[in-house]
């Protein structure tokens, strides 16, 4: 939602809008009638950035801060219900399905504690290979825009 400014009382004065703090990323565009476009495209990953703009008039400008937040799509249930281990029991040759495309890491820790594998996925289905390693109970530990989830497989 872009911020509204108090420009003046008087509806034909036209404010310049401009962005003395703004993340590098985003762009502003004046139109030059009152109205301006925020756009761009964010980093990857959850963050909160500042933003500072100023409508200026006759007299002083006015500033509006504020800030805009940033990050992932995936909503905890989404990845929770639908982020999938399987076969599981398996030999050690498994896939793991996410909902998203969006980067993720993916951790596989034994019983004792232990990361063994770590990856990061970019593709809603990967595949991996862990026949190397001893059977038994690991987890798998995906983490996608700041939500980590954990789920039981077994290699037998």
């Amino acid at each position: 939602t872009f911020p509204t400014f108090a420009t003046s009382k008087e509806a034909f004065i036209v404010a310049t809008i401009t962005a003395p703090t703004l993340p590098s990323w985003l762009t502003l565009t004046d139109y030059g009638d009152g109205t301006a476009l925020l756009e761009g495209t964010s980093p990857v990953g959850i963050d909160v950035y500042p933003v500072v703009l100023q409508a200026q008039t006759d007299g002083e400008p006015t500033t509006q801060e504020f800030e805009i937040e940033v990050g992932s799509n995936v909503s905890v249930e989404n990845l929770v219900s639908n982020t999938k281990v399987y076969p599981n029991p398996n030999k050690g040759l498994f896939n793991i399905t996410l909902p998203t495309n969006e980067v993720s890491n993916v951790e596989i820790v034994n019983i004792s504690g232990q990361v063994i594998y770590k990856n990061q996925l970019t593709d809603k289905q990967t595949e991996i290979d862990l026949t190397n390693v001893a059977k038994g109970v690991y987890f798998v530990k995906v983490k996608a825009g700041g939500i980590v989830i954990s789920k039981k497989m077994v290699i037998e």
